[in-house]
């Protein structure tokens, strides 16, 4: 049934591609929590671009 994925909320349809995200999304907190301040900007294009990443694969189906 094409129409089946209408009938579902977005954790059902989208569940496991979210579920992927959370070790990287958890990987990213730690550093920003334990990352000195000159570290977490010479790396914040890398983490920028995991976190748009993320997003990325966590709304896609």
């Amino acid at each position: 049934d094409p129409t089946s994925i209408t009938r579902h909320d977005f954790v059902e349809t989208n569940g496991d591609n979210f579920a992927i995200t959370i070790p990287v999304l958890a990987r990213i907190v730690w550093q920003l929590f334990t990352y000195d301040s000159p570290v977490i900007v010479e790396q914040f294009h890398w983490i920028a671009y995991w976190y748009l990443c993320c997003i990325f694969v966590a709304m896609t189906n």
